[in-house]
């Protein structure tokens, strides 16, 4: 997943994470508009029900962002 870092002079990066609330079936829809999460590739969606609460998902969304500049080579 860091292939890209030997192609970069590399000046900073951060992480951050961010608390989401959804209901199932905008999780739902947001898998399936992903091509790897197709419709025929999903098992049954009432999987998600054990771990909703009150009809919503929680959970927490982390993201890395890292910026730099093109390595000279």
């Amino acid at each position: 997943m860091n292939a890209y870092r030997s192609w970069l002079d590399i000046e900073d990066e951060v992480q951050f994470a961010s608390p989401v609330q959804q209901s199932i079936e905008e999780f739902i829809r947001c898998q399936h508009s992903r091509d790897t999460f197709a419709v025929s590739r999903l098992k049954n969606d009432l999987a998600l029900l054990e771990y909703a609460v009150g009809g919503l998902l929680h959970f927490s969304v982390r993201s890395k962002l890292t910026w730099g500049k093109i390595a000279a080579i």
